[in-house]
């Protein structure tokens, strides 16, 4: 847990160096993860239940992933860390100055509750050079569990098992440009998915039941009209947030359990070929952050 609290603290400090100029940003969050159970007959005596296990031994449950890269000046960096249960809770961090990402899943360990969080920043290029196509970019991942068929859940008899979870995705770019004097196309996005599969509701050998709900936002510099922009239109930017509830099922229509698999995930992607050139200030904010980020470092092994 120390080390969420640690990545979150770490973006949001160079989160805030890096908003001083242009860059490509997006988010996913995913949750609470809710299990509503109905029951289908009452007067089977039989209470509706759900319950959860581990179907394969693997190494690790959930799993945040997290990348960045910048070619001028170059820089990358790339990091991995799973959890020991399905929806234990884990966070990592990563940054190259000019990017940087996170990833983390929260809550208590178990399925109900868990939250999923992904976000990156990347602002583009110290070059001033034009059609230099130098660029900044990020992704960051979630799974909870990562091996969709590593736990599994089972319902009780004659019983509908709904999923829901909270999801908000956001994306923006800022870069404005023209295109006959400079390249700097910006792009981000953002997407979080709940799926359920399992054998077919009367428990035959029919087709198997797959429930799922995803919400995706891609977004890309906008074209503006203008008489300042020399081929008639320029990039301008471009940003927008949505946030939805999304729900999947499982039903069991037989007199005895029924069993099935669940994943929940979020993503990000980014890409910035922003010329970006911090002032010198922004550079000392940025100093300031790396350091917090380094006493954290000592603090957690420390520990």
């Amino acid at each position: 847990m120390r080390q969420l609290k640690s990545a979150v603290l770490a973006a949001a400090l160079l989160g805030s160096c890096l908003q001083s100029h242009a860059a490509a940003t997006s988010s996913a969050a995913l949750g609470p993860l809710t299990f509503t159970l109905f029951d289908l007959n009452p007067l089977d005596d039989i209470g509706p239940s759900v319950t959860f296990t581990n179907l394969v031994d693997v190494e690790f449950g959930s799993a945040v992933f997290a990348n960045v890269f910048q070619s001028d000046p170059n820089a990358s960096d790339s990091q991995f860390a799973g959890g020991v249960t399905d929806f234990d809770p884990v966070g990592i961090y990563v940054n190259t100055g000019l990017a940087w990402s996170m990833a983390a899943v929260g809550g208590s360990g178990e399925a109900s509750g868990a939250t999923l969080h992904v976000s990156g920043h990347a602002a583009g290029t110290t070059s001033t050079v034009p059609f230099s196509f130098h660029s900044s970019n990020y992704s960051a991942s979630v799974y909870a569990p990562y091996f969709f068929n590593a736990v599994g859940f089972t319902v009780s008899a004659n019983t509908l098992l709904v999923i829901t979870a909270e999801s908000t995705v956001s994306a923006g770019v800022s870069s404005a440009f023209d295109p006959s004097s400079s390249y700097q196309i910006e792009l981000a996005d953002a997407e979080t998915m709940l799926y359920v599969i399992g054998p077919s509701a009367s428990g035959n050998s029919g087709a198997p039941q797959t429930s799922s709900d995803a919400h995706s936002l891609d977004i890309g510099n906008v074209i503006v009209y203008g008489d300042g922009c020399t081929s008639s239109y320029c990039y301008g930017p471009n940003a927008a947030s949505e946030t939805r509830t999304l729900s999947v099922s499982f039903l069991n229509a037989t007199g005895g359990n029924l069993a099935g698999t669940l994943q929940a995930s979020a993503t990000v992607n980014g890409t910035s070929f922003m010329q970006a050139v911090p002032e010198p200030e922004t550079y000392a904010m940025m100093l300031g952050g790396l350091v917090v980020v380094a006493q954290l470092a000592r603090r957690r092994s420390a520990c």
